[in-house]
């Protein structure tokens, strides 16, 4: 899993960040990213649901940890994982 190492100010550099890390990883492997942030402090105060990974990263699957009791992921990784229903 890579870390991230600066603070993300809101949901798109976030989204920047994870979009960073998508484009240097080989097709079909699991992007697994670490967050140094808790949503309160993105400018939005919220968590991303999968829809918004979904848009930098249709096609990998991504987890991204943050804390160690939180993860997020988009509909792939879900997929991937055998729990997205209709």
């Amino acid at each position: 899993m890579s870390r991230v190492s600066r603070q993300p100010e809101d949901i798109q550099d976030v989204l920047q960040l994870i979009s960073e890390r998508v484009q240097a990883t080989p097709l079909g492997v699991t992007v697994m990213v670490g967050v140094p942030w808790h949503e309160k402090q993105l400018k939005e105060g919220r968590m991303l649901p999968r829809w918004d990974i979904d848009q930098v990263s249709p096609n990998y699957p991504v987890v991204i940890k943050r804390g160690e009791h939180v993860m997020m992921c988009n509909s792939k990784a879900l997929e991937k994982a055998g729990r997205l229903y209709s």
